[in-house]
């Protein structure tokens, strides 16, 4: 019997329902194993997770929520984990229990092991997972008499080494989606994309920091990124550099509660100035999205099929986008940018598919300000707005007749807390 707890999780091309059983099974040698339901749009059953327990467990509650069944949020591989809350006997097998937090993945191992903590005196009460600017952590409250102690941990829980120095000769090699989670580390240094990467339709994390080294796709392809709040990376700035990559089929997903500005790759990208006054140029060219999909019924910011905001000497050129989906009724729009201001440009660019905005929409970009020329550009589009469709200039869009798009849902990040009742 399937528990109560169940939510709709992203699988490949479409999704599939996630449950706990009711009731684990006690193996001969006392370890319980949580059995994990994925089942088909259909009914059907597609597959169980196996998840090793432990032993002296007397019951057991498993955090069934998307936001936190993404397999990069608590390890770096590739691998589903599992957040499970346990009430246990102590292993002296006295009457005396205890509540425990694991982190479990499907191999039999357990990640991370909380139990009652003389430090924070008490049980663990709550558990639940957080984004900070730092990273993602995962938040313990024990309770302490009157107290609710926390106890904070930097997820992932391990970090793995990228090959190469990260220089121009011997750039970092990128050779998993969970390969992107380690650019944080070395923000300003040279990634190489070696080989196609699929994303498999999990929620990706943004990049952390301000990146402003070199990303070279080297003709690659970034497959079924899903994205929840905004872009792939959240800044870049400075002289930094993101070329030749190929993008298909990315969704990102907004909500009125997220960031002023955001794209499918970067929610704002610029250039940089010296102490001196010198220009720094930062550079994006090469990218190219197929069947980009953006859901913002709610956003009320910038929003760009590359990029939300393009600022202060960026030049974006050789780029397109193609069979797009940017649906964001109450936002200023761009096919390519939102909004392009300050000594950037764009140029031998190309838009096609459906745009449904609100105020400011253009098949290249939603707004342009001040001296950012756009030349050699072409759009085919669908726009729809409240008013300044075209991006100010005739260039920018062709308006033709309106294309409904569909409805679209929104997910909150990282779910709800995990608690356990027995």
């Amino acid at each position: 019997m399937l528990s109560q707890n169940i939510d709709r999780v992203p699988a490949g091309d479409s999704y599939q329902y996630v449950a706990a059983l009711l009731q684990g099974d006690s193996q001969e040698d006392g370890t319980v194993v949580q059995r994990i339901a994925w089942i088909k749009t259909d009914g059907k059953l597609d597959h169980y997770d196996n998840v090793n327990l432990g032993k002296y467990i007397e019951a057991a509650n498993v955090n069934i929520d998307a936001s936190v069944l993404s397999p990069w949020l608590f390890n770096t591989d590739d691998e589903r984990e599992y957040m499970v809350l346990v009430k246990r006997y102590n292993p002296d097998k006295t009457t005396d229990k205890e509540t425990a937090l694991l982190i479990c993945n499907t191999k039999g191992e357990i990640l991370l092991d909380y139990g009652k903590s003389q430090e924070l005196g008490g049980d663990i009460n709550m558990v639940y997972v957080v984004d900070s600017p730092t990273g993602s952590k995962l938040v313990c409250v024990y309770t302490n008499g009157n107290n609710l102690p926390l106890n904070y941990t930097n997820l992932p829980l391990n970090t793995s080494s990228l090959k190469g120095t990260g220089t121009a000769e011997d750039p970092y090699q990128l050779a998993s989606s969970s390969d992107f989670m380690l650019i944080s580390q070395n923000p300003s240094a040279h990634y190489a994309v070696v080989n196609d990467i699929d994303f498999l339709n999990a929620p990706f994390a943004s990049v952390r920091g301000e990146f402003s080294g070199v990303l070279d796709g080297k003709g690659h392809v970034l497959r079924n990124l899903l994205l929840y709040g905004g872009g792939l990376f959240g800044m870049m700035r400075d002289s930094v550099v993101v070329k030749d990559i190929k993008f298909k089929n990315p969704t990102m997903v907004l909500t009125e509660k997220d960031i002023n500005s955001a794209g499918i790759l970067a929610n704002m990208m610029q250039g940089g100035i010296t102490d001196d006054g010198a220009q720094i140029d930062a550079t994006l060219s090469g990218i190219h999205m197929d069947h980009p999909i953006i859901k913002a019924p709610g956003y009320k910011g910038t929003v760009g099929g590359l990029v939300g905001e393009a600022a202060l000497f960026l030049d974006i050129h050789s780029c397109s986008v193609f069979d797009a989906e940017l649906y964001a009724p109450s936002a200023q729009v761009g096919g390519l940018v939102g909004h392009l201001a300050t000594g950037s440009k764009i140029h031998a660019a190309a838009f096609s598919g459906a745009i449904e905005g609100g105020t400011m929409v253009g098949g290249i970009a939603g707004d342009i300000a001040g001296d950012t020329p756009v030349f050699d550009c072409h759009v085919d589009a669908d726009l729809q707005g409240d008013n300044t469709i075209g991006g100010g200039q005739p260039i920018i869009a062709l308006v033709e007749p309106r294309r409904e798009l569909s409805d679209t849902q929104t997910t909150n990040h990282r779910g709800n807390s995990l608690t356990l009742i027995v």
